[in-house]
């Protein structure tokens, strides 16, 4: 009792102090505590571990409160936010309190009940209830090596470096590897089944009307990247003749050229905010340019043989440059100076991808690798390999819930950040995969291959629309699903730009 009785002090509360009074201890002080309140490191360091010690006293307490329930609870009175809690809870008028109290707390099916909801919240941006139910679950399965994982992945989302870093090295203890994910009740067994992915092809398709409206003046060679602006307002173009290019996509008219005798343009990338254009060319250099002016404003020169691909940070003044012999280097964008390199074994990068919140990077390779790099703690939080013949392109869905792969095998590949699993693989392209594009959309994308474009709900994992109207294959693809507009170039040079005709 005197353990108990340190943790609701520890919250500032006396034993017996009710749920709501719990939670909403719990709360203020979370908020009081949260690293991102303090600026010196120091500070930042100790309300870590200030935080650490009230999450702990919360689930200490919560797990407390489901294995000794007050009389209220048990006579029903007072358990309505209790019952809205409880995952697994039976809402029959026929069912008590206290019997749907021993459903909770039985074991290995209360667990995995408790690790969904805490998935379910942490998707609804609920963190702090998230990590209680995860560890309300590790305190009734020990080895819920998945349950660890999953409270780590929630406490780098909240900052709390040092608890992801525990929970992390936990899980990995337990025998959670990079390939394999429990499906049954009983997450303690570490024999995993093959994840069997949905495939879904034009037979399934929910039709939606595109119609390209007009085509640009073509480029003398392949088109090598697509970007809008923000707004959708102007769309920028570049290729291997090694011109830049800046539309009017509604009316179809040039504005400028911003590049025109560099050599072959291999990717280009937007900050968020839409102002600063970014060009990789086969120099290798990389440019950066004020897309308002026109202006060149930097030359980026990195010690490598090829550039693969380049990313902006979403909040930081910081551009990534990934090269096709491995190293992914970070550059200052107001000094234009390298800032760091990434240490990690370097293989070749076919593509890069930044998540919106700017934590995770995602590395892909030409064999079908890929990492997921946390930027905060500087280490790998997953390595995945599947047999796809390589990722040619990839992109996150603007709620972060999804990583979507453009594949050499003709496929998109779904990988759910949440659930932290393959979910889907989408097949239909003739030819690989080589352009994709979210359009700030969580749940369409746009994927560029053979001469077709083809627009997807990943989240139904239905097929909305083919686009076809290339005569050579599609090589870039972009998307602005909320202007229902799209632009698709050629191998051949060419970009049309397409419009929804249809009501949403």
């Amino acid at each position: 009792m005197a353990e108990i009785q340190s943790y609701y002090e520890r919250l500032d509360l006396k034993v017996g102090a009710s749920e709501a009074d719990v939670k909403a201890a719990y709360r203020a002080l979370a908020k009081r505590w949260h690293p991102d309140q303090f600026r010196d490191p120091q500070q930042k360091k100790q309300a870590e571990e200030e935080l650490k010690k009230i999450n702990e006293a919360y689930q200490k307490i919560k797990a407390f409160l489901i294995e000794n329930p007050s009389p209220q609870t048990e006579a029903g009175g007072q358990s309505q936010e209790r019952e809205n809690s409880d995952p697994t809870a039976n809402h029959s008028s026929s069912k008590s309190s206290s019997a749907q109290t021993k459903i909770y707390t039985s074991g290995a099916s209360a667990a995995e009940a408790l690790y969904q909801m805490g998935a379910e919240l942490t998707k609804a941006g609920k963190y702090e209830e998230a990590i209680a139910h995860f560890s309300s679950a590790i305190k009734l399965n020990p080895n819920y090596a998945e349950a660890y994982r999953h409270r780590g992945f929630v406490y780098s989302l909240m900052g709390l470096e040092l608890g992801a870093e525990s929970d992390l090295r936990k899980a990995k203890a337990l025998g959670l590897t990079s390939q394999n994910r429990t499906s049954r009740s009983d997450r303690t067994a570490q024999s995993e089944p093959e994840i069997v992915s949905e495939v879904l092809t034009p037979e399934n398709s929910k039709s939606q009307i595109w119609q390209w409206v007009h085509p640009l003046e073509p480029h003398h060679d392949e088109v090598t990247g697509l970007l809008f602006s923000p707004n959708g307002k102007s769309l920028i173009s570049a290729s291997k003749d090694g011109s830049i290019q800046l539309w009017n996509p509604l009316k179809g008219t040039l504005l400028v050229t911003l590049e025109t005798r560099s050599a072959a343009i291999a990717s280009l990338a937007l900050s968020a905010n839409g102002e600063i254009l970014a060009s990789a060319n086969a120099m290798p250099e990389v440019k950066l340019w004020h897309l308002r002016t026109g202006a060149l404003l930097k030359t980026l020169r990195p010690n490598a043989e090829a550039i693969a691909d380049i990313t902006f940070h979403p909040h930081q003044p910081i551009l990534i440059v990934a090269s096709k012999d491995g190293s992914i280097t970070f550059w200052d964008l107001r000094s234009g100076k390298l800032v760091k390199g990434l240490n990690w074994q370097k293989t070749s990068v076919s593509a890069l991808e930044i998540n919106p919140d700017g934590r995770t990077l995602a590395i892909a390779s030409g064999n079908g690798s890929l990492v997921l790099w946390n930027l905060s703690l500087n280490r790998p939080m997953r390595t995945l390999d599947w047999p796809c013949g390589g990722i040619s392109a990839m992109t996150f869905t603007a709620d972060d819930s999804r990583l979507i792969l453009g594949c050499q095998d003709r496929t998109l590949r779904i990988w759910d950040r949440v659930g932290d699993r393959l979910v889907a693989t989408l097949a239909g392209h003739a030819a690989a995969v080589t352009g994709i594009s979210s359009g700030h959309s969580r749940n369409a994308v746009a994927s560029g291959g053979d001469r077709t474009v083809r627009l997807w709900n990943v989240e139904t994992r239905q097929l909305l629309a083919v686009l076809d109207g290339h005569e050579a294959a599609v090589t870039a693809v972009g998307f602005l699903e909320p202007q229902r507009i799209l632009a698709s170039g050629s191998a051949d040079g060419s970009i049309l730009i397409w419009r929804r005709t249809d009501e949403p």
